[in-house]
């Protein structure tokens, strides 16, 4: 593999943040439609919510970068790995594991215990993190939108 290809991971930045809002509308759209519902998908992207969290977690987060191209985003907050996400043109390239290694990394640093919310019906994530030693611990409806979620735990000691 060519040094342009090799995947790097680096912090992302304010300059990052009009490549990341289309990452993450992109995303939402293809990957949270099916069980989300169009018409829903379509009313948290018009509502400014993507560039609010966008604007929100820039300084704190990480993208991955493949090629010359932003193809991943990941954020951590607290114990808590808040976002990952990985751009559907660059899947199946273990861009998503070596994004969820690196916020793992960084959340070892202080903490034993991670979590990370997913959306229930969401199955190709829950699968990933399963078999990345993430463990199921509840279920639960989201009480801003009443969305079915899981949290889901990986105990690190």
């Amino acid at each position: 593999m060519t040094d342009e290809l090799k995947p790097q991971i680096r912090a992302s930045a304010t300059p990052d943040s009009d490549a990341l809002n289309e990452l993450l509308r992109r995303t939402i759209r293809t990957s949270y439609s099916g069980f989300l519902g169009v018409d829903a998908v379509e009313a948290y992207i018009g509502s400014g919510a993507v560039e609010t969290f966008t604007a929100e977690t820039v300084e704190r987060g990480s993208v991955v970068i493949f090629g010359d191209k932003i193809a991943g985003y990941g954020v951590d907050t607290g114990n808590q790995v808040d976002l990952l996400v990985i751009d559907e043109r660059f899947h199946r390239l273990g861009l998503g594991t070596r994004m969820l290694a690196h916020l793992e990394r960084r959340l070892s640093e202080s903490f034993d215990l991670l979590n990370l919310e997913s959306f229930r019906d969401n199955d190709a994530a829950n699968a990933f993190y399963l078999s990345k030693g993430w463990r199921k611990i509840r279920e639960y409806r989201e009480k801003d939108y009443g969305v079915e979620m899981v949290q889901m735990q990986k105990d690190l000691r």
